[in-house]
């Protein structure tokens, strides 16, 4: 993203570099390891959610600016060749939006940054799930209510027309806070018997307190 922006806003990037932790997706350094274990095996991304990258992402949920859309999924797939080079993916797919609120908003910027990523690693993207009723925004509710507002919200898309038994599935979405949105998602796809899930999202959230 760094060609894409200013000066100002290349000061404050806020890089994930060096060796993470795959369970919260921090720098090892940073991880204070009282994160819960998730049902995903890992977790990557390019930024913490902080300076530019969190002002990207804000603005992205209402306004799909193409070129910062683009940047930042490059970003993705980098981080995805860096902390997942030995793996092999079947297939990418991306945390949805229930129909109403994709209507409403008129994209999933999740969608368009899985579609760009699995373009970039070569790889085929599916709508494998679905939001079957709205629930309150994750940002808005304290952590420990946050896996309850999601519960039974994601299914399995069946009219994708894909199997997923034994995939490796690359799991897309813009941040990751608590871990509860991709936990739900990785809970389907693992009923419908895949090998196992890898999340990316643009930013991680750092733990407070």
């Amino acid at each position: 993203i760094t060609d894409e922006i200013c000066e100002k806003c290349a000061d404050s990037l806020y890089a994930i570099e060096g060796e993470i932790c795959y369970n919260c997706g921090c720098e090892k350094l940073l991880c204070d390891g009282r994160e819960r274990k998730h049902f995903y095996e890992s977790i990557c991304a390019p930024y913490y959610y902080d300076g530019a990258p969190k002002v990207a992402v804000l603005h992205l949920k209402y306004h799909p600016t193409e070129r910062v859309l683009s940047a930042l999924s490059v970003d993705m797939a980098g981080c995805v060749r860096k902390h997942y080079k030995e793996l092999d993916f079947d297939m990418c797919t991306y945390v949805p939006m229930h129909i109403d609120d994709e209507k409403a908003r008129g994209y999933n910027q999740a969608k368009i940054m899985a579609e760009k990523i699995a373009e970039e690693l070569n790889i085929p993207c599916y709508p494998l799930l679905q939001k079957d009723y709205k629930t309150k925004s994750q940002h808005n509710l304290p952590r420990q209510l946050r896996s309850g507002n999601l519960l039974g919200a994601i299914s399995f898309n069946k009219e994708c027309g894909v199997s997923i038994e034994n995939a490796r599935i690359l799991l897309c979405d813009d941040i990751k806070t608590t871990g509860a949105t991709l936990d739900e998602c990785t809970k389907t796809l693992l009923f419908k018997n895949c090998a196992e899930v890898r999340c990316v999202t643009v930013c991680i959230g750092k733990r407070k307190g």
